[in-house]
């Protein structure tokens, strides 16, 4: 899987695949490798976050994570972005979910300025039935 010289510069935080034909990276841009090329992706509208996991359930269902308590979730051609109840946390990873079933999303909260210490542990759940 070749990558472009643009995405040299990227860094990666996250990387998740449905298969070898379907293979999305997160980090400071998002990448989607569709078996023979890889193509940027336009960053969620209003995001400004940088990505830090992704989780692929199906080609039209990535949810990506990240700082400030950022969510959002590809639904084929766009992102929408999610709300989030939580603004002051880092969220690191989406365990992903089965059609019409809950996301589960991991990570921590600061509660100092500047996120320093101490942090505490995160889990939250987003679907149906909440």
């Amino acid at each position: 899987m070749p990558f472009s010289e643009e995405y040299e510069y990227s860094q990666v935080h996250g990387v998740a695949a449905l298969s070898s034909k379907d293979v999305w990276i997160v980090g400071t841009s998002t990448w989607h490798w569709d078996g023979a090329h890889w193509r940027n992706i336009p960053a969620v509208a209003g995001g400004g976050a940088e990505l830090e996991g992704v989780s692929v359930v199906g080609p039209d269902d990535v949810w990506a994570v990240g700082e400030q308590g950022f969510i959002a979730r590809w639904e084929g051609k766009t992102w929408a972005r999610i709300s989030s109840p939580i603004s002051a946390l880092y969220i690191g990873f989406s365990a992903p979910a089965a059609a019409g079933r809950a996301t589960w999303f991991v990570g921590w909260a600061s509660y100092e300025p500047n996120n320093a210490t101490p942090q505490k542990g995160l889990l939250m759940r987003y679907g149906p039935n909440i």
